[in-house]
């Protein structure tokens, strides 16, 4: 190893270590707080998580020492109406001005250091905030950071002889520590931003790629169950592992277990002798690929197991209920060979829900003592349409999506890339009695509603792009009103 390239190792090493010191202190604070943040601003943000997990982070490089950065800037304006229990069907206005930065270190194949900060400022019209400040600033935060090991390599430039302990060149492992973007299958089971590390094996020769993990969630995170004390710091840790299988041709089949466990510290004044803890594990098992000609597929089932308690409103000490729940995600996409690159997409998702409970995500309004809790609840993300964007929780949801790109091909640079897709969205209850994360849907009846999603995307040069987004959701039989719910977005975005 020459001087340069040993003291590069030695700057990204320590650089890393700076890293887990600074986890803590920069944990990101949302916009507002779960109880009052809608679950559409909740579901746009895991989205754009999930768009930037697999196309902005840089590649390997073989070239000794690389360092880059870059950003993006992204004005927004949101209208919408409020969702949330605090938010009693209140329209809101806002916008807001989104930068983040990144830096990206790398060290041949061998080391690698990423981090990526944020900053917003948000403007909301007069009445319209979640928590009476009309203007705020947040930030700058730690959105993404982590430090990424070839241990193969690490290993056969060592000279310790742990080189000889790799079998061939067909053979990786790397291990990733930091703050990173972490989820199993499809994402449906787990999906977010976690603080902790992962080891990633695999196996050329056979076909197999082995994921494994373990992390907390951020220490400002919100919980899912808003019935505790102490709601806004979660303290969850998922620990597991994601197999996934590439030999056989055209598909991708995959099985994962994964563990979440519950540390949240919760006394409640009103229910002393409460127990909150939600103790959950995960089975699952799934593929992707292409089922025939330009049709692909995926399809995914989870099995749920683990302890929930029961409502302390009707007993109280609560007691201890087995959870068994059910999840699938399934899909088609079909790509027609045509100059505007149409596209059309059938979905189907499902949650299993509790008749017992009135609300999907709280043990406070939640399953009956001594039954087994049959409402699904995980940690993953699915889209579920822009205005009603329900928890995957007793819920059937039937989507069907169609796109293209109208003006590619006809020689004008600037709307080459300029696409629109529409949506349809059929939401039915799995029990007429049970909840879902909608809380004004309090009729026992199975139909919640239709909704029509359109988005439009225009990349109009190459570091600047305009995306606009309407939903409207028709509400069915479990509203008391049967009124029409708006979504509307609008996104400019420039990188550099």
């Amino acid at each position: 190893m020459s001087t340069a390239r040993g003291l590069s190792s030695g700057l990204l090493l320590a650089l890393a270590l700076a890293l887990a010191l600074a986890l803590a202190p920069l944990a990101p604070m949302d916009l507002a707080r779960a109880q009052t943040r809608p679950r559409q601003l909740e579901d746009l943000e895991q989205a754009r998580r999930t768009a930037l997990a697999t196309t902005s982070l840089p590649g390997a490089s073989r070239r000794g020492f690389l360092m880059d950065y870059g950003g993006w800037w992204s004005a927004s304006a949101y209208s919408f109406d409020d969702t949330s229990t605090s938010g009693f069907g209140k329209d809101r206005t806002f916008r807001n001005n989104d930068v983040r930065l990144w830096g990206n270190a790398q060290v041949g194949d061998m080391h690698q250091l990423y981090m990526r900060a944020y900053s917003q400022i948000v403007d909301f019209n007069k009445g319209d905030s979640f928590d009476g400040r009309e203007d705020d600033v947040v930030g700058p935060n730690l959105d993404q950071g982590f430090y990424r090991l070839n241990l193969v390599d690490f290993a056969r430039s060592s000279g310790t002889g742990l080189g000889s302990l790799v079998p061939s060149r067909t053979f990786a492992l790397e291990g990733t520590v930091g703050r990173q973007f972490i989820y199993v299958g499809s994402g449906l089971a787990l999906n977010k931003v976690l603080d902790g590390g992962k080891v990633n094996l695999e196996l050329e020769s056979v076909g197999l790629n082995l994921e494994a993990f373990a992390a907390n969630t951020k220490k400002t995170d919100d919980d899912l169950d808003q019935s505790l004390p102490r709601p806004f710091n979660s303290s969850r840790t998922f620990y597991g592992a994601n197999l996934e299988y590439s030999g056989i041709p055209r598909h991708r089949p995959f099985f994962y277990y994964l563990v979440q466990t519950d540390f949240n510290d919760a006394f409640s004044t009103q229910f002393p002798l409460t127990d909150f803890d939600y103790q959950s594990q995960y089975l699952g098992l799934g593929s992707k690929g292409e089922a025939i000609l330009d049709v692909q597929y995926r399809a995914e089932g989870v099995y749920e197991f683990g302890t929930s308690h029961s409502d302390p409103r009707i007993l109280n000490p609560n007691v201890e209920n087995d959870i068994q729940a059910y999840a699938t995600a399934m899909g088609l996409d079909y790509f027609l060979d045509h100059r505007t690159s149409p596209r059309l997409s059938f979905d189907y998702l499902y949650g299993s829900g509790d008749r017992d409970r009135d609300s999907v995500t709280n043990t406070v309004g939640g399953n009956r003592p001594n039954s087994n809790d049959h409402g699904f609840l995980a940690f993953g993300y699915v889209p579920t349409g822009y205005a009603l964007s329900p928890l995957l929780s007793n819920l059937h949801v039937f989507r069907a999506r169609g796109g293209f790109r109208p003006f590619k091909g006809k020689r004008n640079p600037y709307l080459d890339d300029f696409g629109l897709e529409v949506a349809y969205y059929f939401f039915y209850k799995d029990s007429a009695k049970g909840a879902i994360s909608d809380f004004r849907a309090v009729k026992q009846d199975q139909v919640v509603g239709s909704e029509w999603d359109t988005s439009l995307f225009w990349r109009i040069v190459s570091d600047l792009s305009l995306t606009v987004q309407y939903g409207a959701l028709f509400q069915g039989n479990v509203y008391d009103k049967r009124d029409l719910r708006n979504f509307v977005s609008g996104t400019v975005n420039y990188s550099f």
